[in-house]
Parts: C-alpha cells; sequence; structure tokens
C-alpha cells in the first residue's frame, strides 16, 4: 500500500502547477531565512571571536582604578596551574593626549602591556600595522630616546569607503600624554599644582583590533611608563588586571573555576602592601568581562530569529490554501480510490507524502538558492559598489571586512526541517478532511 501512496503522491505533484506555488513559498522562505540568518549569525561569531582574541580567556581585573599589588606572585601562582599556559599584567586607566597634528587634546585609554607576555595571550602582536620582529621590540623606537607607543588605528586615520586604512606610521610624530596619577586609598597621588603627569612617547605603530571602540580610543605604552603615570610603580607596583590564557584542553568554565580559586587562595594568605585592594578583585571568562557589548548583539540575534519565525507562520497559511485547492480538485479520485478499499489512513497518507514532498523540493531549491547567492555575494556587492556606489555596510563606518557567507550546518538543517513540518501543518487540515470523507459523498452525481 505505501507504494500505491507514493506514487500517487508523486503523480499529484507532478500534475499540478499549482503545487509549485506551495513549493515556492517554501523555497522563498528558506532562503531569505537561510541568507539572512548566515550573515547575522558570521557576524555575532566574528565579534565575539575578535574580543575573546583580544582580551584572552580569561581576565583577572579590578572594579577600581587603583588597581591591586601583588600581581606578581599571583602570576606565579596562576601559571603553576595545569590548566593556565599564559598571563600578562595590564594597566588599564585613561589620560588626555596632545601632538601637533590634533587640534585638542583628546581623552584616551591607556594601556600599559608586556607585549613579549601580552602577545602570548592576545592577538595583539598581529594587530599591529607593521608587525614587528619579535614581541620584545614592538615598542622600540629608532634614533630616540623616547619611550615608544602604539595608537588604536582609528584614532587618526578615516576609513576609506573600501574599508582600508590608507597611510602609513610617522615615527617621527611624538605624543604628549598626562595622566592623574590615583593613590592606593583612590585620592590623587601629587597634590597642589602637580596633580597630573605628563610624559612624551613616538609613536612606532598602529594596532588595528577590528574592535571599534578600542581602535578609537587606546593608547599603548610599556607597561613600567603606565605604572608611572599612573601612580602604581613603586616598592608595591600594582596593575588593574591579568590577562589570562587556558591550556588547549581546557574549557573556558573549567580554566574560570581554577582562576577564582587561585585568586581566593591569594586573597587569603596575601600579607603584603594593601591588601584591601584585592577586595574589588574578581575573575571573569572574556564573555563574561564584554557582556555589555555581547548581549545586545545576540538579543538582537535572538529578536531576528523570533521575526523570521513569523515567515514560516506565513508558510504554513500559503501551504494551507494550496492544499485546500488540491483536496477540492480530487473530490472524484477520493471517492473511487476510498471505494475500492483505500483506508482513511492512506488516503491521509497520500497528501501527507505529498505535502513533505513540497515542503522538502522547495527547502531544496531554496538551500541551494542560498547558498548560490552567498557564494557570490561579496563580488555582487563588489560590483554594486563599482559600479553604482552601494554597499550593505559601508565600510569607512563599520569596522566589516566582508559579508559573512559561511554555510553552517546549524543554521541550514533547522531551517530545512521546520520547512517540511511547516508544509505538513499547513496540509494536516485539509489532508484529514479528505481522510475521512464518506465515498458517497465525494460520488454523488452533482459532484462528478
Amino acid at each position: 500500500m505505501s507504494r500505491l501512496e507514493n506514487i500517487l503522491a508523486a503523480r499529484y505533484f507532478r500534475r499540478r502547477l499549482i503545487t509549485f506555488l506551495a513549493a515556492g513559498a517554501v523555497a522563498v522562505s528558506v532562503f531569505i531565512v537561510i541568507v539572512v540568518m548566515t550573515i547575522m549569525n558570521g557576524l555575532v561569531l566574528d565579534f565575539k571571536d575578535r574580543n575573546h582574541d583580544f582580551f584572552g580567556d580569561c581576565i583577572i581585573s579590578s572594579t577600581s582604578l587603583t588597581g591591586f599589588a601583588g600581581f606578581e606572585e599571583l602570576e606565579e601562582r596562576l601559571l603553576a596551574s595545569e590548566k593556565i599556559e599564559a598571563a600578562s599584567p595590564v594597566v588599564n586607566s585613561y589620560g588626555l593626549l596632545s601632538s601637533r597634528l590634533l587640534p585638542s587634546n583628546i581623552g584616551v585609554n591607556i594601556i600599559g602591556v608586556l607585549p613579549e607576555k601580552h602577545c602570548e595571550v592576545t592577538s595583539f602582536c598581529g594587530s599591529l600595522y607593521e608587525p614587528a620582529g619579535k614581541p620584545s621590540d614592538v615598542f622600540k623606537t629608532q634614533g630616540s630616546d623616547a619611550a615608544g607607543c602604539i595608537r588604536g588605528v582609528a584614532m587618526m586615520n578615516q576609513r576609506s569607503e573600501s574599508g582600508k586604512y590608507n597611510h602609513t606610521i610617522d615615527t617621527s610624530l611624538e605624543f604628549t600624554l598626562t595622566t592623574f596619577p590615583l593613590s592606593p586609598s583612590g585620592m590623587p597621588a601629587q597634590a597642589g599644582a602637580d596633580i597630573s603627569s605628563s610624559k612624551t612617547f613616538r609613536l612606532v605603530n598602529d594596532s588595528n583590533s577590528k574592535l571599534a571602540k578600542e581602535d578609537n580610543y587606546n593608547f599603548y605604552v610599556p607597561l613600567e611608563e603606565a605604572q608611572l603615570l599612573c601612580g602604581m610603580a613603586g616598592q608595591s607596583p600594582r596593575v588593574t588586571s591579568l590577562h589570562l590564557r587556558f591550556s588547549p584542553k581546557t574549557g573556558l568554565q573549567e580554566g574560570c573555576r581554577e582562576a577564582r580559586t587561585v585568586l581566593a587562595d591569594f586573597r587569603e594568605g596575601y600579607s603584603g602592601e594593601h591588601p584591601e585592594l584585592l577586595d574589588n578583585v574578581r575573575a571573569e571568562s572574556w564573555k563574561q568581562y564584554r557582556s555589555e557589548v555581547i548581549a545586545p548583539v545576540e538579543k538582537e540575534q535572538i529578536m531576528l530569529t523570533i521575526m523570521f519565525l513569523l515567515i514560516g507562520i506565513v508558510t504554513v497559511f500559503v501551504v494551507l490554501v494550496v492544499f485546500v485547492l488540491i483536496v477540492s480538485g480530487k473530490t472524484k479520485d477520493i471517492g473511487i480510490l476510498k471505494s475500492c478499499g483505500l483506508s482513511n489512513g492512506s488516503v491521509l497518507a497520500v497528501f501527507m507524502k505529498f505535502a513533505a514532498l513540497t515542503g522538502a523540493l522547495g527547502a531544496s531549491a531554496g538551500a541551494i538558492g542560498a547558498w548560490a547567492f552567498l557564494s557570490k555575494i561579496n563580488e555582487l556587492e563588489t560590483w554594486l559598489f563599482e559600479n553604482y556606489g552601494w554597499q550593505l555596510w559601508n565600510r569607512s563606518m563599520y569596522v566589516i571586512d566582508e559579508i559573512p557567507n559561511k554555510l553552517q550546518p546549524g543554521v541550514i538543517a533547522p531551517v530545512f526541517i521546520f520547512a517540511v513540518l511547516a508544509s505538513l501543518l499547513g496540509a494536516a487540515v485539509p489532508a484529514v478532511q479528505a481522510a475521512f470523507r464518506r465515498p458517497s459523498e465525494t460520488l454523488r452525481v452533482e459532484n462528478l
């Protein structure tokens, strides 16, 4: 009987042009959902990867600008664990930057790092405009005693419409960085007219992290210089954070638990100066540390997914209308089949298989179309930009190199399954009505 059901389902599909309307509706819905979800998922994943690369796996940080002492001992304890491979102490503070190329002072985010350590934890070295020979030479200046500095690439450079920063590094350019150092108690470390500290740095490189805020405001200097400027040097030097990289076999949550355990033990046994500063220190995964920027993006993704589920509901109604028309046109066939002994279940199976075939073929066509479109989407956008000046995202405003177009099984499979289920749901009501219709009703003279 199942063979007969399959034959009838396939014949109904081939012989009714209206069935291609249902398959077309499914195909268009699948095409739109796969294209939009692929691009959106790609953007979200790329944004997360950039944050992960920039900050490392875990960040032990102070909630206060005063930082915390004893970081060297804490670093040793962390690296003694098999789950933690590298650690980088960082000073993160704020200051004012002036230069002959700047019309006025600008506020910057000061990042003090040890490049040989920071490059082991983060993608800092890979973000440099001109790659350094080795990490220890990152801040090295040529022919000058001035300390080297690195600015965020967007700080003084504009992106072209193609998304490229067309500039060169002017190694003669000097910056004066002014800070307001704080004591361990959070009060100004210097009194009177000398409440601020200043130092001149010479530009050696630009950093392109591909994170808009960081590339606009970050100003990188050697860790020792940042400690001096921010009042964190001396007999008990301080930093504001330790960035960690876990071993390859260590999961994110597992590594963070280990870091929290080490931090708790260190805090309990610490006997150095200013132990009260450790009360403001916490260990977070990079996702928690950047939750204020990642969470809104994830919520937008969820809202977009919900919106496109509504497209599936529209598909259900389209299939419903089409199958009502098909069943009404097959009244005579249904009566003849049932009078020949075909059961209610078999009639139901014929139309449900018909619906499954419609959904599967429509979803396949939509998926193939989406794949073909996504594989050429960047070339298409480039052509439109070169000929008509149109871009989906203006590269001079958005930090996007190219449109994400990598198809993901996690997107395709659910969309395909949902498309088939939507077709079955849309066909369910008319199929049930056809299955339980009596032959005596369908074979009346006025119905023939």
